[in-house]
């Protein structure tokens, strides 16, 4: 594997996983508390997520985009598999966009 892909794969991964983490193990913990103590966690949360993930998610983006132009093997089925997972960053950051930073600011209030 190339530098691009490894940093690519490396920080993609990490903002999915960071993403799907808090739904899937933080959240469920979070719904158990009362409203007042909840909410408080969850600003705090959203503190530390809302300084890395403005960053992270373009920046993620931006290095699919330049593996799937820039990738080795053009032509190949892993060219095809780099190429569809644009569209993807795409959908996760304009779905991100649309409807977590609206309930992320709610909450935040």
């Amino acid at each position: 594997m190339d530098v691009l892909g490894f940093f690519a794969l490396v920080l993609v991964g990490f903002t999915a996983c960071a993403e799907f983490g808090s739904y899937a193990f933080f959240h469920p913990v979070l719904r158990a508390l009362e409203a007042a103590p909840r909410i408080r966690v969850e600003q705090g949360l959203l503190r530390t997520v809302g300084r890395a993930m403005p960053v992270l998610m373009p920046v993620s983006s931006l290095l699919v985009l330049a593996y799937a132009v820039f990738g080795p093997e053009h032509g190949s089925a892993a060219h095809i598999l780099r190429w569809a997972a644009v569209p993807a960053m795409l959908v996760s950051v304009v779905t991100t966009l649309f409807f977590n930073v609206p309930i992320n600011s709610a909450t935040a209030r």
